[in-house]
Parts: C-alpha cells; sequence; structure tokens
C-alpha cells in the first residue's frame, strides 16, 4: 500500500509492515491501510522520540530505558498502551495516573489522549494476535482478539476492528 512506504522512522509504518508480514493476506494490507488513515486523522502528537519496543526487560529499576535499537519518530501513546497493554505488566501500573501524567506533559487534552490510546491499544492487540496466530498458538490469540473486539464495539473503530477480523479469517 502507498502508506507502507513511509519509511522506517515512522513507527505508525513500521508495525504495519510487521503486522501485514505475519497476516499476509490481502485484509491484512486493508487493516493497515485503514490503521494509518485514524492515526492521520486523529493524531497530535506524533513526531516524538519514543523507544519503540518497551517491556519491563528494557527499564532498569532507575527508569532508565535501554535497548533503544527500534527508537524512532512516533507517538509515545505507542509506548504507553506497550506498558499498559502488557499483561505481565497491566496490573503494576495505573492507567489513569500515567495518562494524566501524560497529558500534563504534553497539554493534549483527554478526549484525543483516551481516543488515540484505544486505537493504539487496538493495533498493539491485533499485532500480539497475528504474532501468536503466525506462530500456530491460536489459544494464545484468543486473548488479543477478544480486546480487539472489545476495542472495536466503538463506532469510531468498528472498521478497523471489522478489518482485522477478516484478515485473521483467512
Amino acid at each position: 500500500t502507498k502508506d507502507l512506504q513511509l519509511g522506517i522512522f515512522n513507527y505508525d509504518a513500521v508495525l504495519t509492515k510487521r503486522f501485514v508480514s505475519k497476516v499476509k493476506n490481502n485484509q491484512a494490507y486493508n487493516f493497515a491501510d485503514n490503521f494509518l488513515d485514524l492515526v492521520k486523522k486523529n493524531n497530535q502528537s506524533n513526531n516524538k522520540l519514543i523507544h519503540g519496543d518497551i517491556s519491563l526487560v528494557n527499564i532498569l529499576a532507575d527508569g532508565t530505558l535501554i535497548d533503544a535499537e527500534r527508537a524512532c519518530i512516533g507517538n509515545p501513546l505507542i509506548d504507553i498502551t506497550a506498558i499498559l497493554e502488557n499483561p505481565k505488566i497491566k496490573n503494576r501500573v495505573k492507567k489513569e495516573r500515567l495518562l494524566m501524567y501524560y497529558m500534563e506533559k504534553t497539554g493534549i487534552d483527554e478526549k484525543t489522549v483516551n481516543d488515540d490510546y484505544d486505537l493504539y491499544a487496538l493495533f498493539n492487540s491485533a499485532c500480539m494476535a497475528a504474532n501468536r496466530i503466525s506462530k500456530n498458538d491460536v489459544e494464545a490469540a484468543r486473548e488479543y482478539i477478544l480486546k480487539v473486539e472489545q476495542l472495536g464495539s466503538q463506532k469510531k473503530l468498528k472498521k478497523l476492528r471489522d478489518n482485522f477480523i477478516d484478515s485473521v479469517k483467512q
């Protein structure tokens, strides 16, 4: 697709390339295109330096981030979503507190932050599901598919959810 050619430093494009490489069908391209369209439409804070591969193993006890070979330009909510939606981390970090801190630091309003968060949470779950499916671990993929369905029940994300479901049915 035209949007998948945006370049390696655009993390949204990198994410969609990874998804398409896992799913490998035309519906995956529809999902990727729809995601990128929503990012362009919604995103106010897309030009910041982000880690790109944040997880517990990449955060030292003092908060220092390490292992940043995937650092690039993107929306900081990509990293925040990866932390808050990770089942191993989810119950250790207070979502409201972290998002409030983010809003204070960026000046971005709550509705925009919540909309962007939901978009990246849906996409993150879709990528996790695709990764599990590509490894023939359908049982592990179910949790992420359910999350996509839950987030996709919002009117603004229904088309994205439907594109995802079509892409993994194949």
